[in-house]
């Protein structure tokens, strides 16, 4: 019997983890999380493996693939996005990257002209951080020190989304949702479906 529902394969390797799902439509068909520090890119290929044996699918019963573009660890991100882009050109299916940015933005969260600060962790304690208004991205992602953000953040009725969120929010004067402790990456592999 024919698949009515698209079949998507979702995954990242952009932290020290491996986060991979499988969906089928708005259903959650499988998922897996993974934490390591080291071996995603010898791993990776097992895991969605996995996936697909759980749901009883084949590689050309995908109808598209979407992958974590970071930002993150370099060699987690070139992992994801050139299994993904091996996967699509192999298949002829569309992928798609999404960046933990818009895996953490959630759109039904905020009034639709609020302007949010989604942040995720960045190195040595500082944090990449993205400007969303009305649901869109405005101007490219940045670093900042989330004890002492620039000014320019400062916008009224402001909303501080993800990592360190509440220093953020603190320091802007801004409402701030922090997410708990490994929340994306438990999340992530349903988020990277919607």
């Amino acid at each position: 019997m024919p698949r009515k529902r698209p079949l998507i394969l979702a995954f990242d390797t952009s932290r020290r983890h491996i986060a991979a799902a499988l969906g089928d439509g708005d259903s959650l068909v499988a998922e897996h999380y993974e934490e390591m520090s080291r071996g995603q890119a010898e791993r990776l290929a097992d895991v969605l493996q996995g996936l697909l044996d759980r749901a009883d699918a084949r590689w050309t019963d995908l109808d598209a693939i979407a992958c974590g573009a970071g930002p993150g660890n370099f060699t987690g991100i070139r992992i994801s996005v050139a299994f993904a882009r091996g996967v699509s050109l192999g298949l002829g299916r569309p992928a798609i990257g999404l960046t933990t940015f818009e895996l953490i933005h959630d759109p039904s969260a905020a009034p639709e002209d609020r302007v949010e600060v989604v942040s995720v962790e960045a190195p040595q304690e500082a944090a990449y951080i993205q400007v969303v208004r009305s649901g869109l991205a405005e101007g490219p992602p940045r670093m900042v020190d989330p004890t002492a953000p620039p000014d320019d953040l400062r916008h009224p009725g402001l909303r501080v989304v993800g990592w360190r969120a509440s220093e953020l929010a603190a320091a802007l004067g801004a409402e701030g949702v922090p997410l708990a402790p490994g929340a994306l990456a438990t999340e992530m592999p349903r988020r990277l479906l919607e």
